[in-house]
């Protein structure tokens, strides 16, 4: 999570193109290249951190990882950045999409697995209803988070990617009403979340499918 927060701070407003080469760079290294001479801290930790999950994870694993950074980067950060640079907002589904991504559980969730000794099989990693359980983690994340932040952005008037302003902006309503809505949203997430939760399939951990 370290590492996530300092890559995204460092890159907060980098110029999309150049981002997409760093993002390549990174991958690359995620799934065994090895950093450049010149490169700096951010990079040598994912080589350490790939050193560090090798006895725990198979190629399957390191693929997601990658895949979940490149999808954090490419649909999170890097749609974030017109905004950010414009300092207009996104729609309240553009920016539930976005912050889906740029809030990062999807690489961050993904060491769970090696961390318990179990890598989940393809098989199971894809069903819907995992994919699902994800994006609802991520939704009610990023949603928690703004609500954490709040406070301080309302202290500034160039934030444009917080549920709680980006509802005040659209619908024209008042912050107290903007908060109720952001919370009616969270916690309709958290509802659909504990029921497929409690309603999982029965997976075969030795069925090919």
């Amino acid at each position: 999570m370290i590492w996530l927060t300092l890559y995204d701070d460092y890159h907060e407003v980098c110029p999309v193109n150049k981002l997409a080469d760093i993002r390549d760079h990174i991958m690359d290294i995620m799934m065994g290249a090895s950093p450049k001479p010149d490169d700096i801290g951010l990079m040598r930790q994912v080589a350490l951190s790939r050193q560090e999950f090798l006895p725990y994870a198979n190629d399957d694993w390191f693929q997601r990882w990658a895949k979940d950074f490149y999808n954090y980067t490419t649909y999170g950060i890097m749609e974030e950045t017109p905004y950010k640079l414009k300092k207009e907002f996104p729609t309240l589904h553009n920016l539930l999409l976005i912050r889906e991504y740029s809030i990062s559980m999807y690489p961050y969730g993904d060491p769970v697995e090696p961390a318990i000794n179990y890598i989940v099989p393809n098989s199971i990693s894809e069903h819907p209803i995992i994919k699902r359980l994800k994006m609802l983690m991520c939704r009610i994340m990023a949603i928690q988070n703004d609500f954490a932040s709040i406070e301080k952005e309302l202290a500034v008037d160039t934030e444009t990617l917080n549920i709680i302003l980006v509802i005040r902006h659209q619908y024209k309503v008042s912050l107290e009403e903007a908060i109720a809505e952001a919370m009616h949203i969270h916690d309709e997430y958290v509802k659909e979340f504990v029921e497929l939760q409690n309603n999982l399939p029965d997976f075969d951990r030795n069925k090919k499918i």
